[in-house]
């Protein structure tokens, strides 16, 4: 008997973006990248971080070339690079100005 196919192992992955530091979009980024989505078909995003107008964005690696594709419209949008560590993706939003977000914890004394 046969085994049953397996399911695809999926990875994450970090995508760079750049975007407009005053969005027009119901939403905000959020609604920016799930409008562009519409054409990818169903993918789960989540915004990782964001800091003026770049954000990391993790996206499933098998979507990864769809997503690229309905994302990439400059000047409104851009992808910049894709990372399969949070920490190199985290290192290239240090790089970029602009305030971060989510807004680092208060530490209490």
């Amino acid at each position: 008997m046969p085994d049953p196919p397996s399911k695809p192992i999926e990875r994450k992955r970090y995508l760079g973006v750049i975007f407009p530091e005053t969005l027009p979009v119901p939403g905000g980024l959020a609604g920016l990248l799930g409008s562009r989505l519409s054409s990818a078909g169903p993918v789960r995003i989540r915004i990782v971080r964001a800091r003026g107008g770049h954000a990391i964005v993790e996206v499933p690696h098998t979507a990864l070339p769809r997503v690229r594709e309905s994302w990439n419209d400059p000047p409104s949008l851009r992808t910049v690079g894709t990372w399969g560590t949070l920490r190199k993706a985290k290192s290239w939003l240090a790089a970029q100005p602009g305030r971060p977000w989510p807004p680092p914890r208060r530490r209490s004394p």
